[in-house]
């Protein structure tokens, strides 16, 4: 095989070190001719104005090669970026003429590797004093000399930067090198603050469309009914993030009665927000076909157990208010049992589920819709299990008991107000490094 040999960019022990004046890093490519030095720092200035103008980070890369191939006389030159717990991978490849290389691309693995693992610039060139074998894929490329230096930032290595040539008029000297690496630092850090640029746009533009989410899912709650006889109702919906896997809602029906959602999607996010928002447009055309509530449940399933995937599923509850007989008829379909205080004889009733949540079996039967009376001095709390079980730090739950009393001291004031004292204690309960999920609750008051 044909020997070709190494001279490497490392400095002597002994060579005084001068501060680099672009990077925080060292550099040595200045020569002590003031004619010669002035033309490489001209070259690296205007370098850097023209990459640093650029606004794409996919065109900032190519420039970038496009400039360090030109500038030290390569024939091709390749870009690695390395990305965590990853190989380092090819961003860029092209020649001199400002083209892609195209199919297979070969060059030497090892120095890649070497220069990621030592952070050590290196130049390899026929006719150095100390031999060095290429592999059989550079040598068929009839290579001449390669350069190759590292892309750091703040002493971590994002990168590298490759160059070749055939051309015997054209072996890479040591300056060549020293200039190179110089370069190389001067880019990284334009590399880098592209990607933390364009990081930031990405987040900017994914908060806008959380933004947008959550002002829709907003509007999509209903206002609390007002003007209603005997009733005091109020509901109120906070997510745990920009947007929620929760849902409540108050359907006005024929025959002065009230439709009443609470429900909850698995998980949290804006994946739950968006299916929540498709509950809510079936359940309201279910309760405008005047479906009963058996029905209405079944239907819901069957859609969701069909659209969702696996191991998606949504706790429901739906129940209607007749005002005029003030009975409360209801499906609960796996979703926490709303909470009934009776005013006149202290007593609690946790309304049963009578299904599984909706989405995990199709064709499931939910059963006879059930119904209750409700009375006057009556509090009935629709919510979500974020509030029984957010959690303080050391894994204490919130629990149904701190609930419960909760509810029972305040159940003269109004229902909004209520919510308020209920939300304000869970808060309260994890503060200090406890965790929670979206809170939701809906009170009923009978006056």
């Amino acid at each position: 095989m044909k020997k070709f040999f190494f001279g490497s960019g490392k400095k002597d022990r002994n060579e005084e070190r001068r501060d680099k004046p672009l990077g925080g890093e060292t550099s040595v490519f200045l020569t002590g001719d003031d004619r010669v030095d002035s033309t490489k720092i001209k070259l690296l200035l205007d370098t850097m104005a023209e990459v640093i103008s650029s606004t794409d980070p996919d065109r900032l890369l190519v420039s970038i090669v496009d400039r360090c191939i030109r500038l030290v006389g390569a024939e091709r030159g390749i870009l690695f970026l390395k990305e965590p717990g990853a190989s380092p991978a090819i961003k860029v490849a092209r020649d001199a003429e400002g083209r892609d290389l195209e199919g297979p691309i070969q060059f030497s693995t090892k120095v890649i590797n070497d220069v990621f693992v030592s952070g050590e610039p290196v130049l390899l060139k026929v006719g150095a004093s100390e031999p060095v074998d290429f592999s059989k894929s550079v040598v068929d490329l009839k290579l001449r000399a390669v350069m190759c230096v590292t892309l750091s930032v703040k002493e971590q290595t994002i990168g590298v930067i490759y160059v070749d040539t055939r051309a015997a008029s054209r072996e890479f000297a040591k300056s060549d090198l020293k200039f190179f690496d110089a370069l190389a630092n001067a880019m990284a850090i334009t590399i880098e603050n592209a990607r933390l640029v364009a990081e930031y746009v990405r987040s900017e533009r994914l908060k806008e469309s959380l933004e947008i989410a959550r002002r829709i899912q907003v509007d999509l709650l209903p206002p609390d009914p007002v003007g209603l006889d005997g009733f005091d109702i109020s509901g109120r919906l906070e997510p745990l993030e920009m947007t929620a896997g929760d849902y409540y809602d108050f359907i006005p029906l024929e025959s002065g009665k009230l439709g009443i959602v609470v429900a909850d999607v698995s998980g949290h996010g804006v994946g739950p927000a968006i299916l929540m928002s498709s509950v809510r447009s079936l359940t309201r055309a279910l309760m405008a076909g005047q479906i009963p509530i058996d029905e209405a449940l079944g239907f819901l399933n069957n859609q969701l157990e069909r659209d969702t995937d696996e191991g998606i599923f949504v706790s429901y509850f739906l129940g209607i208010i007749d005002f005029e007989t003030r009975q409360l008829t209801y499906g609960n379909a796996g979703h926490c049992p709303p909470i009934l205080l009776r005013n006149r004889s202290s007593e609690c009733i946790e309304l049963k589920r009578t299904g599984m949540a909706l989405g995990v079996m199709a064709d499931t039967h939910f059963g006879t819709p059930e119904s209750i009376g409700l009375e006057e001095g009556d509090l009935l709390a629709l919510f979500t299990d974020g509030i029984e079980e957010a959690q303080k730090k050391d894994g204490e739950m919130f629990g149904k008991d701190r609930f419960k009393a909760i509810l029972a001291e305040g159940a003269d004031a109004p229902a909004s107000q209520i919510i308020d004292r209920v939300f304000s204690s869970v808060k309260q309960f994890i503060a200090r490094g406890g965790s929670g999920d979206d809170l939701t609750l809906t009170v009923v008051k009978v006056d």
